[in-house]
């Protein structure tokens, strides 16, 4: 299976807004050449030469720089941030980074085992991720985590999204692993040139029980019809899977509840990966 994997079939992007600013590609050491238009794998921004510049959204974007900065990852290569010209990560509200070339493909066991590599090696990275930020996924986040039923919950309109939300907030059980700091996106940053091995190009950092980033990925994927369910039996050695993907699926649901307008396959897609999570936690009980 080598599809393209469609990050828009787990929750709606939004289109490029604006050009890149000549100013911007200065500052960031990227000059010379017309910008190309980039995919969501590296935040729908410009590629010119060798940088890939983008906007700078979300409490994660400086965090993400200073960790790739020096983040090592046996098997995964990881893109390295470009400072601007005085030596910042973020620049009049644009970042950069080495771009490298690769596509999203649907070489989805091999993502989940950089994604395992990628949790140890950031059990050596002292700064935590900020994730108190007040944008859709930190906020889906936080809800698919949290005991209590928040504002998102109580404002939300669509019928479909809300029953899943209640059979998988109801299916959640504590789970007895160690926290550290994970990757929220795994699947929708991870990219492969033929031939070779996994590119990572961004991180969203979470803090949660270890596992999940493997997990959000092997449910991301399963979103995009990108694998299919035999990739718990594959990974069965991740402690807690089956209650990390009621928390995953939970995440993409919140996502999709915070936006405007009805995705109907998109809800339709949420439906069925939490019929399958929930199926599969009823037959281990």
């Amino acid at each position: 299976m080598n599809k393209v994997a469609k990050p828009a079939q787990i929750f709606p992007l939004e289109p490029r807004s604006e050009g890149l600013p000549d100013q911007v590609a200065a500052v960031f050491h990227a000059e010379g050449a017309e910008p190309t238009p980039l995919g969501s794998a590296w935040d729908h921004g410009w590629r010119i030469g060798t940088v890939a510049l983008s906007r700078a959204v979300g409490p994660h974007v400086a965090w993400s720089a200073r960790v790739r900065d020096r983040l090592d990852v046996p098997g995964l290569k990881v893109a390295r941030p470009v400072r601007s010209t005085d030596g910042r990560f973020v620049a009049g509200g644009w970042r950069a980074s080495t771009f490298q070339e690769g596509s999203l493909v649907a070489r989805v066991d091999e993502t989940i085992v950089a994604a395992l590599r990628l949790e140890a090696a950031l059990v050596g990275v002292s700064e935590r991720p900020d994730t108190g930020g007040d944008d859709i996924f930190s906020v889906a986040d936080r809800c698919a985590w949290s005991p209590d039923v928040g504002a998102v919950d109580m404002e939300l309109m669509d019928a479909r999204l809300r029953e899943v939300i209640q059979d998988l907030r109801a299916a959640r059980e504590d789970i007895d692993a160690p926290v550290c700091i994970g990757h929220a996106d795994m699947l929708g940053t991870t990219i492969y040139a033929e031939g070779e091995g996994p590119v990572l190009t961004d991180l969203v950092g979470v803090l949660r029980p270890h596992g999940y980033t493997a997990v959000q990925a092997m449910v991301d994927a399963l979103l995009i019809e990108a694998t299919d369910e035999g990739v718990f039996e594959r990974f069965s050695h991740i402690p807690e899977a089956e209650q990390l993907a009621v928390r995953a699926v939970l995440y993409r649901a919140y996502v999709c509840a915070q936006v405007g307008g009805v995705y109907t396959n998109i809800v339709s897609n949420i439906e069925r990966v939490a019929r399958l999570v929930l199926s599969r936690l009823s037959a281990t009980m």
